[in-house]
């Protein structure tokens, strides 16, 4: 299920072979909507750390961006890490066009 051309993101192979495990046994159904539970409580995190930016809730945010990015890493499994890694790379290069121009630079 994992071929080894895809890119790791920080993942190391037997992490992904835990992953992949983990969609085995509950489902891609269920691992979906595990991911939305967790992109809303990383968003919460975020909207209290916002509201009150002086309380250490980092933690919680170091907590929920993990969560997320291991419920990623699950997605980019079943929807195609490969084709991810483009799209993403298309989108850096675009940010790097637009926002990293020299200035003065039209």
């Amino acid at each position: 299920m994992i071929p080894d051309e895809i890119p790791r993101q920080g993942m190391t192979r037997e992490q992904d072979k835990v992953l992949a495990k983990a969609l085995e046994m509950w489902g891609v159904d269920a691992q979906v909507r595990q991911t939305l539970e967790e992109l809303s409580e990383l968003q919460l995190a975020f909207l209290k750390w916002w509201r009150n930016p002086t309380d250490d809730n980092s933690h919680n945010i170091i907590e929920e961006l993990a969560d997320v990015k291991v419920m990623v890493r699950q997605m980019e499994l079943v929807f195609g890490a490969p084709e991810v890694q483009q799209v993403v790379a298309q989108k850096i290069d675009r940010l790097e066009t637009k926002y990293m121009k020299p200035e003065g630079s039209v």
